[in-house]
């Protein structure tokens, strides 16, 4: 793969900041993911996507420790290790089953892959340090994030071009962009820092980055954006306590924790409504979890709704 052709970061302008209305979330039927070799403590199950079929990506903590990724289709584990790698994450899958993600082949350095469901391809950005791949559309177009001295960066790829994304106007933004989320009208979602480091969320629709902050919140992360614009992800309140959220990318904005936990987020939302996010419990252990909203819609195939 050739270099970027061009940093397409001074085409790039900044729309005002969203302050949403709050509200609570409805009622949904929650059940918990955990894998079956998971470590209980730590890190146990994290849940990092899920495509439009109802398959769900994620990886847990084994023994080592080291991370192992997953696909998950309501039933089965299906395990995801590229080939020789002391730790594999995906962290996103198209409608054809593609993953994208990020593995460790033992130096400390990320790297990225994708997966097709038979083989493994490796991918690192040109003269970067480490690389992460993060989400993958149904054109096969990916986002993700990579590193080198100046700090964190991001970057699209829309077939053959390869185009670096940094959050303007911000010093310190060009050294922390972390591009997260991609949906099927190629519009983005991701993280950069603040002049004072603060993080914040923002949306991207190709040309203009719309920055996002919760209004309780001292911490804003997005991390992916459905086709019709719905943005997901988390925010710490002045507590540093952890809690999801949905947000319309207008006005209305809605906090979405998972019952009893400690802390929770929302990772991602597929067009049947489907969320899946991370809760951590009493003991600090991660699990993952689904959230539907009843009632079922006629179209959900019988092993989706059976559940």
């Amino acid at each position: 793969m050739s270099a970027p052709p061009h940093d397409i970061t001074s085409d790039l302008t900044i729309a005002n900041c969203v302050v949403p209305t709050i509200t609570s979330a409805g009622s949904y039927s929650f059940t918990s993911i955990n894998h079956p070799n998971a470590l209980v403590g730590g890190l146990g199950t994290e849940i990092t996507g899920i495509n439009d079929n109802g398959q769900i990506v994620g990886h847990y903590q084994a023994s080592g420790p080291t991370n192992r990724g997953f696909i998950y289709n309501g039933e089965t584990f299906t395990p995801i290790d590229f080939p020789g790698a002391v730790a594999t994450l995906p962290y996103g899958i198209n409608d054809s089953g593609i993953v994208v993600g990020t593995y460790n082949a033992g130096g400390g350095t990320p790297h990225g892959f994708t997966y097709n469901g038979s083989s493994y391809t490796p991918f690192n950005l040109p003269a970067a340090d480490s690389t992460w791949l993060y989400d993958i559309n149904n054109s096969d177009h990916v986002v993700g994030t990579y590193a080198d001295a100046t700090g964190y960066h991001g970057f699209y790829i829309d077939g053959s071009s390869l185009n670096k994304l940094n959050y303007p106007g911000r010093p310190i933004a060009s050294s922390f962009t972390i591009l997260l989320g991609l949906n099927n009208n190629n519009e983005g979602s991701g993280i950069y820092a603040d002049t004072t480091g603060i993080i914040h969320g923002f949306r991207y629709d190709g040309s203009v980055f719309t920055d996002i902050f919760f209004p309780e919140a001292i911490e804003t992360t997005v991390l992916r954006i459905s086709d019709n614009g719905m943005l997901t992800g988390r925010y710490e309140d002045i507590s540093t306590k952890r809690h999801g959220f949905l947000f319309d990318g207008t006005s209305r904005h809605t906090r979405f924790d998972y019952p009893g936990a400690g802390e929770s987020w929302v990772v991602a939302i597929n067009e049947r409504g489907d969320l899946v996010g991370v809760y951590i419990d009493g003991s600090g252990t991660y699990h993952g979890y689904l959230a539907r909203k009843f009632p079922w819609p006629a179209f959900y195939p019988a092993i989706i709704r059976k559940k």
